[in-house]
């Protein structure tokens, strides 16, 4: 039998994780139980909500994505340990017993822990994703048997630039000064001098993001540590279970709102690249990345190697053909709770785009609130309309703007893995059927994020009828 160099490289290995409770995270622990001999996979989990670290890692192992894990091996869950304490805290605020038994055992580090929100206030980005990434850093030294450490960026880190290469780049500001800056102000203070500091970048989170790659690049010193950089990640592609997801970011919150019938026009170039990629597939890329560090450590010309996932390069998925495959779901698979018939498009900014924005979301949203006062309830629509105008502005620097990747170490990455270790872990982004995945993506968002299960469809189909024909009768009148 074949033998994986993968999972030979993995076998009765000690992994720690941080943003383990998180969409890639799951995904993450999922792919090690199932596809590696790994010894114990230590998760960090800060207690968030009321509930302590042990209650949500019960929580995330008793999860749909589990099921199939649980099935080849019922006692997975002996393998995974709750850790609690927090990135942004000195030495990731561990009790001093859970120190000793990291810094003794560990063998594998994902740092996967980050905010995702766009819009987060800069002082708290701040501290989870270039803080955190220091704490992690300078933890990690301590370890004593450390073979490999993976940090999960973001391919938009540098989005100022139009071409994004596998290397670092300089900042016009040192992280220790904005540091130094953010000490000093107040939430509110700081999201105001936010604007000075992002000089090109979108949002808090790219910017963040940027900072901490150039954090590590700083202190990293020795350590056998690489950073993965994954574009948009979406819903599984094949593993464990077609189509699942638990996150409603990026394009599964327009689509999402778009198959309720709220959003039915977006500000984006039809023709730019939707730069997605299937979160089964960046988690494979993600676990041979950690292989790759620590087989390539003699041998590699770059002392901290950097690797961009993306889709562009080699399969492009245009948004119009994102869009047309997603809207031809709708039909097939409406939703229980849709609010009306889903009718969307998507366009680049204009006048044109202002007078149907107003046409198709303000006015129907106005005589609906007016409907609702004379029902005794509360408005809303009107709001819920300006909060969706708020959502596609912090979009649309990545709606509007096509970006031009190198993927070197990625191809790298595939080509030195061998046919055992391809079909173990898959992460060929040339391999993605676009049209098959998109044909259950919406599928997933209705099962997985609205809890909305198959046998529902009968009567959401009969729902949708009702509201095709008062959709008619409106647009006729």
């Amino acid at each position: 039998m074949a033998e994986s160099h993968i999972r030979k490289f993995y076998d009765r290995q000690n992994v720690f994780i941080t943003g383990g409770t998180g969409f890639m995270g799951k995904v993450l622990t999922e792919k090690l139980l199932r596809s590696t001999n790994v010894a114990t996979i230590y998760i960090l989990i800060r207690t968030k909500k009321g509930k302590d670290a042990q209650t949500r890692l019960k929580e995330m192992l008793n999860d749909v994505l589990f099921e199939k894990l649980q099935s080849e091996c019922s006692n997975f869950k002996d393998r995974v340990i709750a850790i609690p304490g927090d990135c942004t805290l000195p030495d990731l605020g561990l009790e001093v017993a859970n120190q000793e038994t990291l810094i003794t055992d560990t063998n594998i580090v994902f740092h996967v822990a980050a905010t995702v929100r766009f819009n987060e206030n800069i002082k708290l980005a701040y501290d989870i994703n270039v803080k955190g990434v220091e704490n992690l850093v300078n933890f990690c030294k301590r370890m004593k048997m450390l073979k490999s450490l993976v940090h999960v960026s973001t391919a938009f880190c540098n989005c100022h630039l139009d071409s994004i290469e596998e290397k670092f780049y300089g900042y016009p500001l040192h992280y220790e000064k904005i540091e130094a800056i953010l000490e000093e102000a107040s939430p509110t203070e700081a999201n105001n001098l936010a604007t000075l500091m992002l000089r090109g970048w979108p949002n808090t989170y790219t910017f963040t993001k940027a900072w901490g790659e150039a954090l590590i690049k700083d202190i990293a010193g020795d350590l056998p540590i690489a950073i993965f950089r994954p574009a948009i990640v979406t819903s599984t592609y094949n593993e464990p279970i077609e189509s699942w997801t638990c996150s409603l970011g990026g394009p599964a919150n327009v689509i999402a709102n778009a198959g309720l019938g709220l959003i039915r026009i977006f500000p984006c170039d039809p023709r730019l690249c939707g730069e997605i990629v299937p979160v089964d597939m960046s988690i494979a890329a993600l676990i041979a990345i950690a292989w790759d560090v620590t087989s390539e450590q003699e041998t590699r010309t770059t002392k901290i190697p950097i690797y961009n996932y993306v889709s562009s390069v080699d399969n492009p998925l245009r948004s119009d053909e994102f869009v047309e495959l997603n809207k031809m779901q709708f039909s097939r698979y409406p939703l229980s709770n849709c609010l009306w018939v889903p009718k969307f498009r998507i366009m680049r900014k204009s006048r044109f785009y202002s007078f149907l924005l107003i046409a198709y979301h303000y006015i129907p949203a106005f005589f609906l609130d007016i409907l609702m006062t004379f029902c005794f309830k509360k408005p809303r629509m009107v709001n819920i309309y300006k909060k969706i105008e708020d959502v596609s502005e912090l979009f649309r620097f990545f709606t509007e703007k096509n970006w031009t990747f190198s993927n070197d170490n990625i191809k790298r990455l595939w080509n030195k893995m061998d046919g055992f270790d391809k079909e173990l872990f898959p992460f060929d982004i040339v391999a993605v059927n676009w049209i098959k995945y998109l044909r259950n993506y919406y599928k997933g968002l209705r099962m997985y994020i609205f809890k909305d299960p198959l046998e529902t469809l009968p009567k959401a189909r009969i729902r949708a009828q009702r509201l095709e024909i008062l959709h008619k009768v409106l647009m006729f009148t």
